[in-house]
């Protein structure tokens, strides 16, 4: 199945196409949280793309609130 690597520091990193479903990567170097803005673009993004899956990968951890988010969006 096709892989296509994103540039740059868009909302698309990796983009996964298989059976004719899309999903997307996105990846992010964060020191602290990562909050609900961060969530809220992804997501977006997903909706706008037309994406069936989205897999949001940060080096540090989420606030409270993006796990709220992220429980409501599964």
């Amino acid at each position: 199945f096709p892989v296509t690597i994103g540039r740059g520091d868009e909302s698309i990193d990796v983009l996964i196409e298989k059976d004719g479903e899309r999903s997307i990567v996105q990846c992010k170097h964060y020191k602290n949280t990562v909050g609900r803005p961060e969530l809220a673009k992804f997501y977006g993004d997903l909706v706008h793309h037309q994406i069936a899956k989205g897999y949001f990968v940060p080096t540090g951890t989420f606030t409270l609130d993006a796990k709220n988010i992220l429980k409501t969006n599964q």
